[in-house]
């Protein structure tokens, strides 16, 4: 009888652990792999709500924990945070991976790809082929790619892509996004409990704004003070804000949040919601707002609004429902209304973004992968 594989899965934050979710689970319940699980990055501060914990609540076992030690978002301290990640690579050796798993594009993913590629350890890859020209992550997702051995996309033009950079079609498989099945997965709440649960108990009607440093510009400090100028012509509506990521420039970002959220009873700042928070917020909300990829993966999905600020997304393909606009405050209020007054008749074509039995063929293919 052969062996079960280790198949071993990184995780750094909220966001990907939310994409990685149905595949983990169906990764546990294979009976030809052994599912290994390291958390990282984000997952391990504490300014970030030690979101490792969401994986504890989903009773998966975490296997090893490999700390940055980043303490704080000045480019020196990222580079030692990823220098720290390296000097532990031994301890992901000792996992034994037959395979590793990495989504994405973070800057606290990008050392193991190293890792795995100096080790001789096979590296399956999510989410490559993108383009977000706004910040650092395009090149490191084109470094991971690169780095990486077996490949599913999103969408078939994200295969392209990755054939221009050179690597054999073969290897690349669009099964479409786990994001989108983890939506299909969650509970739907409804939106006065949803309300009661962020202490909106008086308010009907919000948006969410989700707003991450430019990592490729140093603008964060001009984006974040047109957002606000912005959302004080709309008060009439809620305003829950989510936790920005660890990029550069992210603590202006955070620190101008919460000075207008302490300043403005009808807000509320959110550091870390979870995959069913998360999601039904998204669900419920009049217009998405700001520059996260959720605004242009998961909200057409869910009919919901969104604008989108910046260059940080530039280069996605995006949905009919999607105004995109510079970080100018009179752009993004003229889109925000023009919204609200339209979205009995917004056009939800063209969703770019696509789920069908994704977890499935993608386990399929990796059994298949290791025991080749």
């Amino acid at each position: 009888m052969k062996r079960k594989k280790n198949v071993c899965v990184i995780t750094s934050s909220r966001a990907d652990y939310s994409h990685l979710y149905p595949l983990m689970a169906k990764l546990r319940e294979s009976k030809k792999i052994n599912l290994k699980i390291v958390v990282t990055g984000m997952h391990l501060l504490k300014e970030y709500g030690y979101t490792y914990k969401y994986l504890e609540k989903d009773k998966f076992k975490i296997n090893l924990r490999i700390p940055s030690k980043q303490t704080s978002t000045e480019p020196s301290n990222i580079l030692n945070g990823i220098s720290s990640q390296i000097k532990q690579n031994i301890k992901l050796i000792k996992l034994n991976p037959d395979a590793v798993i990495l989504l994405g594009d973070r800057y606290d993913i990008y050392p193991f790809s190293l890792i795995c590629y100096f080790n001789r350890i096979p590296v399956i890859h999510l989410h490559g082929g993108e383009t977000t020209r706004g910040a650092i992550d395009d090149q490191i997702r084109d470094s991971i790619s690169l780095f990486s051995n077996l490949h599913f996309v999103a969408h078939r033009t994200f295969a392209e892509k990755l054939s221009r950079l050179g690597i054999n079609k073969d290897n690349i498989y669009n099964y479409g996004t786990l994001g989108l099945e983890t939506i299909k997965e969650t509970k739907k709440i409804k939106k006065s409990d949803i309300l009661t649960q962020v202490g909106f108990n008086n308010s009907s009607n919000y948006f969410l704004v989700c707003v991450h440093p430019e990592t490729a510009f140093a603008k964060s400090k001009s984006i974040i003070n047109c957002v606000l100028n912005s959302l004080k012509e709309f008060k009439d509506y809620g305003i829950i804000f989510t936790g920005v990521n660890s990029d550069t420039e992210s603590s202006i970002i955070k620190k101008s949040i919460l000075r207008f959220v302490e300043k403005n009873k009808r807000c509320r700042y959110i550091e870390s919601a979870g995959r069913e928070l998360y999601v039904n917020l998204l669900r419920h909300a009049s217009v998405l707002i700001g520059n996260s990829s959720s605004g242009i993966i998961e909200a057409p999905y869910l009919k919901t609004p969104s604008v989108n600020i910046g260059d940080r997304q530039d280069g996605r393909p995006l949905a009919s429902s999607i105004i995109s606009v510079n970080a100018v405050k009179h752009e993004i209020t003229k889109a925000v209304k023009r919204i609200l007054l339209d979205t009995p008749t917004l056009n939800y074509g063209n969703v770019y973004y696509d789920t069908n039995k994704t977890s499935d063929k993608m386990i399929k293919k990796i059994e298949e992968f290791i025991n080749n």
